[in-house]
């Protein structure tokens, strides 16, 4: 198996184990990751700002804000500095 298929083997089975955890310690009931879920490579710059923008306009399209420059919480507004 290579580095990149062990490496994506061993974050699908945290992503469960996280899963079965917060459904057992909060009681939820519900799923924790969407079924539609699929991992998505950015493989160029065009890549990577279709995405950004995509992240950027997920507050707008739930409802939070009215346009992305006001959802401060996201890691893809402009100016977010990594701590």
């Amino acid at each position: 198996m290579s580095t990149a298929g062990s490496l994506r083997g061993r974050a699908e089975i945290a992503a469960r184990v996280a899963a079965y955890r917060a459904k057992k310690e909060l009681e939820f009931g519900g799923e924790i990751w969407e079924k539609s879920f699929y991992d998505r490579r950015v493989r160029d710059a065009e890549d990577y700002h279709v995405f950004r923008h995509y992240i950027q306009l997920n507050p707008v399209k739930k409802g939070l804000v009215a346009a992305t420059e006001e959802y401060f919480y996201s890691s893809a507004r402009p100016g977010f500095l990594a701590g």
